[in-house]
């Protein structure tokens, strides 16, 4: 296939600089070029490269260990230049899907536009780097591992970063990627994150693999990033950070099990955090990200003094949470929450047509049991339920509708009180600000919809029998959508309802409702350019389907402001019709006849051919 690209550019009469690197490359930048392969000593060097390259290049990468020092402060992948367009970028391939593998460096690939050479601050975007399907490039005990800081526009792919657990956790950077402060338009896709940091058995826990924005401060213009079919896990304080504005976070696998790693990590996966209301203009974090298809699992106790284990940590605000899959975590599986000393607040996100099975089982949770002794003071017993909500006025507004909850432990005596003083059998769980004692009050902060809890039953999964614990490379397979006889097919509510009628007409405004008073558009995406930045990315806004739910037309623009959508072409509708999300931002149906409840639309002849849960990158 290359062979043939190369071909196809000499006909044009555009011919592309191609330069070889080896392991053991002598050659200078000028004797590296060629355009037919070298290999050996015939290519440059690591550092050759990093330096020579300039905007249209394209380097290939001999396989074999480049191992660099720590100490010298060398860099794997550290351009001095920078790209121009998607057309004229500086590209880095590993060469004929040969295995290459860069060992003990300082940054992996280090796209930081803060740094300078010989007095010269550095761009560095429109930058690929790739390796192919099967032959990831390997970066192996670097001390940071992606770092995309001011810059935009560069493409990450194929590419394995791993194992960093420090004897001394203090001491380490606290994450391995990094990509913040004005990082936007960037694709990070079909990559491995995996083994950064570490927790101590009831001591310090230090650093997580991926992270996305900043966590204690507010962040500038990190937004309209893609990150997608990555595989992330093992984590010290976390798996990932998913910070930023406008990011889309999809199809992603990621798991933070606690008896694949000895014990080093085990605690939370996800993370999204946001900033208050006072925050204005580009100066917010955390907001209005899609997290959307994405297989997260076994989320494991903290094994310290504190509570952890959660699977996803939601204390941002506008967000949407989506057609995600959760399993057997430790703890809850969504904890809405927010760290008042930090200045978050965690209000207006949407969370509908997920899947959580099999949530709170951890061992450790059955010390919410008071007959039970517990290990330390801080093991409550409202984490072992699916979903924890911390309710009060920074914590509010947010809405939970049509997902599908099984085999969750909501057991006994422990379920705990939702709406109206009495108790029931619940997925939901609401706290006050005493993170020990239960609010008996009914829900009036929170927007609580048609969802399908443990005790109604079983919905009849496709297929839940596989073994329970995967292995630390997992290819465990659940098959998650519904079999014909499921209750829970047609069974889904609309997401939203029309302000007014139209007559063929391209602007759609919608109502809100009295508990999520913030605009329903904010239930819909806008990818906000990202389409146009990656057209290969197969990103698209929204598509929905409007009165009728054969009635589809995909979403032009959003303005959340004003609650208002501009449709492609134009519909006629009638004032209150039903509004429903028909196509996701990959362009797959979710709507089939009347909504289905989870994160599986039910479709007879798709059905039993659709498998979730196994990644295929290196498996």
């Amino acid at each position: 296939m290359r062979q043939l690209v190369f071909i196809l550019l000499i006909v044009m009469g555009v011919m592309a600089d191609l330069y070889w690197v080896s392991p053991t490359g002598e050659a200078t930048w000028a004797n590296a070029k060629s355009a037919t392969a070298l290999s050996g000593a015939a290519c440059c060097a690591r550092a050759t490269m990093n330096t020579g390259l300039l905007a249209g290049d394209t380097a290939y990468l001999r396989g074999g260990t480049y191992t660099l020092s720590l100490a010298a402060e060398q860099d794997a992948i550290d351009p001095d230049s920078s790209g121009t367009d998607l057309d004229n970028r500086i590209t880095i391939l590993n060469y004929n899907d040969e295995d290459v593998i860069f060992e003990t460096g300082r940054f992996a690939i280090n796209l930081n536009c803060d740094a300078t050479r010989n007095g010269t601050t550095k761009k560095r975007q429109y930058i690929k780097v790739s390796g192919s399907a099967g032959h990831l490039i390997t970066f192996n005990q670097f001390d940071k591992t992606l770092w995309i800081l001011k810059t935009s526009n560069n493409e990450i792919a194929y590419c394995k970063f791993y194992d960093r657990i420090p004897s001394n956790p203090t001491g380490l950077t606290p994450q391995g990627c990094y990509i913040y402060i004005g990082a936007h338009h960037n694709w990070i896709h079909y990559n491995e994150f995996v083994q950064w940091g570490s927790c101590q058995p009831y001591g310090t826990d230090e650093g997580g693999p991926f992270q996305m924005g900043i966590n204690d401060a507010c962040d500038s213009g990190t937004s309209h990033n893609l990150v997608e079919n990555n595989y992330m896990a093992y984590g010290g304080h976390h798996v990932a950070w998913l910070g930023g504005s406008y990011n889309v976070y999809r199809n992603n696998y990621f798991q933070n099990a606690p008896w694949c790693s000895s014990g080093t990590f085990a605690t939370r996966i996800l993370v999204q955090n946001g900033w208050a209301d006072g925050y204005t203009g580009d100066n917010i974090d955390g907001i209005h990200n899609l997290n959307e298809g994405n297989s997260v699992a076994y989320g494991g106790p903290k094994n310290k003094n504190e509570v952890g284990g959660n699977i996803i940590m939601v204390m941002g605000s506008h967000n949407i949470w989506r057609y995600n899959v959760c399993a057997r975590s430790y703890c809850s599986t969504f904890w809405v929450h927010c760290y008042n000393d930090y200045g978050e607040v965690a209000r207006y996100n949407h969370v509908y047509n997920n899947t959580v099975w099999h949530g709170g089982y951890g061992y450790y949770q059955d010390y919410y049991d008071p007959r039970h002794t517990a290990p330390t003071g801080n093991w409550a017993r409202s984490f072992h339920h699916p979903v924890n909500i911390e309710d009060d006025t920074t914590v509010s507004k947010n809405t939970f509708k049509n997902n599908l909850f099984y085999d969750n432990n909501v057991a006994g005596d422990y379920s705990l009180i939702i709406s109206g003083g009495a108790k029931a059998d619940s997925s939901f769980t609401v706290e006050g600000t005493d993170y020990y004692t239960v609010d008996a009050a009914p829900i009036t902060r929170q927007n609580l919809v048609n969802n399908w809890t443990d005790h109604m039953g079983n919905p009849k999964f496709v297929d839940i029998s596989a073994a329970a614990v995967p292995a630390i490379d997992p290819t465990t397979l659940w098959n998650f959508n519904l079999q014909a006889s499921s209750d829970a097919i047609d069974n889904g509510t609309y997401l939203a309802t029309a302000d007014g009628a139209g007559d063929n007409s391209k602007t759609l405004v919608l109502n809100t409702e009295e508990k999520d008073p913030y605009p329903a558009s904010a239930l819909f995406y806008d990818v906000g350019g990202i389409a146009s930045e990656w057209p290969t990315a197969n990103v698209n806004n929204d598509w929905i389907a409007i009165g009728t739910v054969t009635d589809t037309i995909q979403i032009g623009s959003i303005n959340y402001a004003t609650n208002t959508i501009t449709l492609q072409t134009a519909k006629t509708w009638a004032n209150g019709a039903s509004v429903w999300l028909y196509k996701k931002s990959d362009g797959v149906v979710v709507l089939n006849g009347l909504p289905d409840m989870g994160a599986f639309e039910f479709n007879s002849e798709d059905a039993p051919k659709k498998r979730v849960w196994k990644m295929t990158l290196t498996r």
